[in-house]
């Protein structure tokens, strides 16, 4: 992503240079847990008063209005972008520094896979389909808990040892190959050989 489009998104957006943004990708929903990024947010702003912390959020749903209150009465009033449905998250996720999912439960986070090959450092809840996919990833964290002064601490630790988003998708590539349609395809074929051979080996057993 060049700088140019970085800034072009975050002018659209009213983000001024300098900002840290950090962008969260996913139905307002409360499984996604946007709570506790909020209040991580919040509480890393609060400590941090000089740093202009901006958040992201790309989605929409049932939990809209109140995460709006929650963002209103909070350190981070007036930096928190509601985004709704979109369909250039990939140009909106250029602007961002940092990519946030505190989401209780994932099935396939297609977000974190995106936000993983554009570079995008990573802050992750530690449930099951974040570790399956985020084991030893460059510039990423899983949190030990999902709550707000983790995140505080993990968006923090990031800001403060900053790396550029090429030298991440790079080193990422090898690793997101095996999410690839090509090598998915590839494991279900072997998946389907495998099984075959064994129903043909049971329909050869002899029963007496």
């Amino acid at each position: 992503v060049s700088d140019a489009v970085k800034t072009e998104v975050r002018r659209r957006l009213g983000i001024a240079g300098g900002a840290v943004v950090v962008i969260a990708v996913g139905n307002l929903l409360k499984s996604k847990n946007y709570d506790c990024g909020l209040a991580g947010l919040a509480l890393l702003q609060t400590a941090l008063p000089g740093m202009r912390l901006h958040f992201i959020i790309c989605g929409d749903g049932p939990e809209h209005s109140r995460l709006r209150r929650q963002a209103s009465r909070s350190a981070l009033n007036g930096r928190v972008h509601f985004m709704g449905q979109i369909t250039d998250v990939g140009d909106v996720s250029s602007a961002a520094d940092i990519f946030l999912s505190t989401s209780s439960h994932e099935g396939m986070p297609l977000a974190v896979l995106e936000a993983f090959a554009i570079g995008l450092p990573c802050v992750l809840s530690p449930i099951r389909g974040h570790r399956e996919i985020a084991a030893n990833m460059d510039g990423t964290i899983l949190l030990k808990e999902n709550a707000p002064p983790a995140v505080a601490d993990a968006v923090r630790s990031l800001i403060d040892q900053p790396a550029s988003l090429r030298s991440y998708a790079a080193s990422r590539k090898l690793q997101l190959e095996r999410f690839t349609i090509k090598h998915c395809a590839a494991a279900y074929s072997n998946l389907d050989r495998k099984s075959t051979r064994l129903n043909s080996s049971h329909a050869n057993i002899s029963y007496a």
